[in-house]
């Protein structure tokens, strides 16, 4: 008894009266004189080692409960107290900070730490949202509510403030990696120059215009998804340059929808009609942005320009090559900034290149590029595959895309 006493977050469970019944941590269990178990309430405090001394005084430091919260594990809720340590002599007194939880890895959801959070239910969430993208907020909190119920604790949890604390904290943990200098974004094995960099798009990941949610900035602004201000900038900058409007895909007898050069809004209540993604040729993703008109060969050139900031490209891989490279090299003699994107070899994918003519295949192909070795090209199609289990959600998102960005 002493020890599930001192063990907050043990379960247990015992027969009384021919009945298995679970016995929460804020109820104890006694012997009463006639050598019979009975049940009685019980104060559990939360287990935060205290300082040894708060003072210079050499009385007894007496230890006793604060105010009541609730913490929330990966086994559901506890209510428990906080511990205060005071002294009789001088009244001085200790009550843990916000830092004295972080440091014993309890996430608080506000300033007064009403609700505490333990690390492992935001790792475990972030591990099923990558694995189970469907797998929404609520299904994930009735597990743990139901947790709480079996074991004989209350079970509510506020979803709202869940979703609030799980953004800081993968924020707070972003900040974190980036100061320790970890980037996600950026090929080790292809930095500063780069073989070869895949783009292509995902019209999987739409977003209906009625899901606007709130206007609380995103939290990953411009991390993997480029602003949707800059993108319209360049794509307006890029149609004042354009001297033909000719909208027309073909190579040879096939028809290609996928690259344009001009694309009008979808009619459908859509916002963002997909994303836009460039990878290299080990699969890292690099560099995505929105959709809004359909896939214009701006799209593409704008990811191409922000590539060769970084990095130095010696090829640009897509499946429509051989349309998008002359349109490239079109508008590059009015605009002279984007000249240097001209520099890079185009790279015709090779699965790609199959549904396009013999010609076209033996000049744009990726296997007639010198230099080019077992580059396949369709390495970003590999990745949209492994998007697309976030197209479930991504229908309902709010502007802030956080779920891709985490995928």
């Amino acid at each position: 008894m002493e020890a599930h006493k001192r063990n907050i977050f043990h379960d247990r469970e015992a027969v009384f009266n021919g009945f298995l019944e679970p016995i929460p941590p804020t109820t104890a269990v006694v012997v009463d004189e006639n050598g019979q178990p009975q049940f009685c309430e019980q104060i559990c405090q939360l287990p935060v080692p205290t300082p040894r001394s708060i003072c210079e005084c050499s009385d007894d430091i007496t230890v006793t409960p604060w105010k009541h919260i609730s913490v929330v594990t990966i086994n559901g809720r506890y209510n428990v107290c906080l511990p205060r340590k005071s002294c009789p002599s001088c009244s001085a007194e200790w009550t843990p900070e916000v830092k004295d939880l972080l440091l014993y890895r309890y996430w608080p959801a506000s300033t007064s730490c009403q609700t505490l959070y333990k690390y492992d239910v935001f790792t475990s969430f972030e591990h099923m949202k990558v694995t189970a993208p469907a797998m929404s907020r609520q299904a994930f909190l009735k597990m743990l509510e139901h947790r709480s119920v079996q074991a004989g604790r209350t079970g509510s949890i506020c979803a709202d403030t869940f979703q609030r604390s799980f953004f800081e904290f993968c924020f707070c943990q972003y900040k974190q990696e980036d100061m320790c200098q970890v980037h996600h974004f950026v090929c080790p094995a292809c930095s500063p120059d780069m073989l070869a960099v895949c783009c292509d798009g995902n019209r999987k990941h739409y977003r209906f215009s009625k899901s606007k949610g709130t206007e609380e900035p995103p939290i990953y602004e411009g991390l993997f998804l480029a602003k949707d201000e800059e993108v319209a900038t360049f794509v307006d900058l890029v149609r004042s340059n354009m001297k033909s409007g000719n909208d027309s895909a073909v190579c040879g007898t096939a028809k290609f929808t996928a690259g344009r050069e001009m694309s009008k809004k979808s009619g459908a209540q859509i916002d963002e009609e997909g994303i836009q993604v460039a990878v290299c040729r080990h699969g890292f993703l690099l560099r995505g942005l929105n959709h809004f008109r359909g896939e214009i060969y701006a799209y593409p050139m704008f990811l191409q320009k922000e590539m060769s900031k970084k990095t130095n490209v010696d090829f640009f891989c897509m499946d429509v090559t051989c349309r998008y490279w002359p349109y490239l090299n079109k508008i590059a003699e009015g605009l002279p900034e984007l000249l240097p994107l001209t520099e890079m070899r185009p790279f015709l994918s090779v699965m790609h290149a199959k549904a396009h003519t013999a010609k076209c295949e033996v000049r744009w192909g990726g296997r007639s590029q010198d230099g080019a070795g077992n580059t396949v090209g369709e390495e970003v199609e590999q990745v949209n595959s492994f998007l697309s289990r976030a197209a479930l959600v991504t229908k309902y998102m709010t502007k802030s895309r956080l779920v891709l960005t985490l995928h």
